[in-house]
C-alpha cells in the first residue's frame, strides 16, 4: 500500500468505522473468523453514543492486533478491498500510536459516561453542589460558524434569568430538518454549561413514548427515583415528571428538549406549573406553540463558514482548491446537510479511486438533471428539499450500483427507515450478514 494512501486511511479511520457499510463488512467478518465474539458485540452494543462506541471498537482493536491476516485475505477473495486496507493498515502498526491514544480516550471518555447513565444513588443533601449531566453528546468537530446564533440563543435563555417567570425562561430554536438545531443545541452546552452549574438534561422529544422513556431513564438510572407506588403500581406520568423537576428544585439547570414534534405531547413534559422551573430549550421544526416561548430561526450557514467546512471536512490545504469549495457551496446552497452528505460522498470516493470536488459536482448536475425531468417529480419541491434529495439520492445511487451487496443494502436501508434510528439493535443486522460476508 502507498505511503499517501495509508495517510489518507488514516485521516478517515473515524468515519470509516462508523460507516454502516465498513463497520459492518469489517466486524461480521471478524466475527465469522473468531477474531471477535459475541462478547464483544455485546460491549460495542451497550454504548449508545457513536463517538464512544467508535472509540471502543478501537480499544477492542488493540487487543486483537496479530490476528488479521486471515480476515484480510478473506476479504480480498470477497472482493472487499477497502474493508481489507483498513484491517492490513492496522497490521502494519500503522495506527498502534493513534489507537493508544484513542484508546486512552476512550477509557476516561467511558469513566464519565458510566458516571453518567450508570451512576451510583445521589444522596439529597449534596443536590445542590452536584452537576448532572444527562444523554448530553458533545457537538460534531466540523461544527462551524454559528457564533451570533449562539449568542442570540443565550440572550433569549437568560434576560430574565433572576425573574420568577416561567416562560421567560423558554427559548425555541426552529428550522428545517437537517438545518443543524441539534448540533447548536449541543454546541451551546458545550460553550455555555457553567451558567447552568454544569447540569444539562438532554430529553429526546420526537414522540410521547421517547419523551416518557428519557423521563424514566432520568429518574430510575441517575436520580434513583422508584418508578413505582408504594402499592407497587406504576406511577402516574405526571406523577413520576412532577418527581424528576422537584429533584430539581433550587438548582440552575438546562433542559433540552430535542427534535419536539407535537405541541400537546411535548407540553404534558415541560414544567409549566412548576414553583422554581429550570431553563428550558427546545429544537424543534415546528414554530408556533400553544405556549409562550422564544424563538430563534436556524437558517442556512452563512458562506464563509460554509466554505470552511467543506474545506476542513475534505481536509483541503491547498489554497487552489479554495474556489471549487465556493462553487460547491454555493450550489448546495450551504445547506447543512447536504454539504455534509457531500462531504461523506466524497470521502467514501476517494477511499476507492481518484476523486476531487469537481467530480462531484458533475455527478449532482447529471443527478438533478434527472431528477427535474421525472415524471413523478413534485411540482412545488423547495430549494432545500430539491437540494438535500439530490445529494441523498446521489449516495443511495453510489450503494445500489454496488453489484456485490448494492441491492443487499438497499433492502437494509429501507428496512431500518421505518426504526427509531438512535435504537436499532445493531446485533440484529450483523447476525444477518454473518453468512453472506465471504460473498459481499
Amino acid at each position: 500500500m502507498e505511503v499517501r494512501e495509508k495517510k489518507h486511511i488514516q485521516r478517515n479511520l473515524s468515519e470509516l468505522v462508523s460507516n454502516t457499510i465498513w463497520n459492518t463488512t469489517c466486524i461480521s467478518a471478524l466475527l465469522e473468523t473468531g477474531v471477535f465474539g459475541d462478547d464483544d458485540i455485546a460491549i460495542l452494543e451497550s454504548i449508545p453514543d457513536q463517538r464512544m462506541r467508535i472509540l471502543k471498537f478501537y480499544q477492542l482493536i488493540m487487543t486483537k492486533q496479530n490476528s488479521y491476516q486471515h480476515v484480510i485475505s478473506m476479504l480480498e477473495k470477497g472482493q472487499q478491498s477497502g474493508a481489507a486496507k483498513i484491517l492490513r493498515a492496522l497490521n502494519d502498526d500503522l495506527f498502534s500510536t493513534q489507537f493508544e491514544q484513542q484508546a486512552r480516550l476512550c477509557s476516561t471518555s467511558e469513566t464519565d459516561k458510566n458516571t453518567r447513565t450508570n451512576p451510583q444513588p445521589i444522596a439529597r443533601s449534596k443536590q445542590s453542589s452536584l452537576s448532572v449531566r444527562f444523554d448530553v453528546d458533545i457537538p460534531t468537530r466540523l461544527f462551524t460558524g454559528r457564533m451570533k446564533e449562539l449568542e442570540e440563543l443565550h440572550e433569549m435563555l437568560q434576560q430574565s434569568k433572576n425573574k420568577p417567570a416561567v416562560v421567560s425562561q423558554m427559548a425555541s430554536v426552529a428550522g428545517l430538518g437537517g438545518i443543524g438545531k441539534t448540533e447548536l443545541a449541543r454546541m451551546y452546552i458545550q460553550q455555555y454549561s457553567e451558567e447552568y452549574n454544569n447540569t444539562v438534561i438532554w430529553i429526546s422529544a420526537e414522540t410521547e413514548e421517547t419523551l416518557t422513556e428519557s423521563f424514566r431513564r432520568l429518574a430510575s438510572d441517575y436520580l434513583k427515583l422508584t418508578l413505582e407506588n408504594i402499592d407497587g403500581k406504576e406511577k402516574h406520568q405526571k406523577s413520576l415528571i412532577d418527581e424528576v423537576y422537584k429533584w430539581f428544585e433550587h438548582k440552575t439547570c438546562l433542559f433540552v428538549f430535542d427534535n419536539a414534534e407535537s405541541n400537546e405531547d411535548l407540553k404534558k413534559f415541560l414544567p409549566l406549573q412548576v414553583p422554581y422551573p429550570p431553563f428550558v430549550l427546545i429544537t424543534s421544526r415546528d414554530r408556533e406553540w400553544s405556549f409562550g416561548v422564544k424563538m430563534l430561526e436556524l437558517n442556512e450557514m452563512d458562506e464563509l463558514d460554509a466554505v470552511v467546512f467543506v474545506l476542513t471536512g475534505l481536509e483541503i490545504q491547498d489554497q487552489g482548491q479554495h474556489g471549487i469549495a465556493i462553487q460547491m457551496v454555493k450550489t448546495l446552497q450551504c445547506f447543512p446537510l447536504a454539504l455534509s452528505q457531500a462531504i461523506s460522498y466524497i470521502k467514501q470516493q476517494q477511499m476507492l479511486q481518484t476523486y476531487s470536488i469537481g467530480h462531484y459536482l458533475e455527478e449532482y448536475k447529471s443527478c438533478s438533471e434527472r431528477l427535474l425531468s421525472c415524471d413523478i417529480r413534485p411540482a412545488a419541491l423547495s430549494s432545500y428539499t430539491e437540494t438535500t434529495f439530490t445529494t441523498w439520492k446521489l449516495t443511495t445511487n453510489l450503494i445500489f450500483e454496488n453489484k456485490e451487496c448494492g441491492k443487499e443494502a438497499m433492502q437494509m436501508l429501507n428496512m431500518i427507515s421505518y426504526f427509531q434510528p438512535d435504537k436499532i439493535p445493531t446485533k440484529l443486522l450483523l447476525k444477518g450478514r454473518m453468512g453472506s460476508v465471504r460473498r459481499c
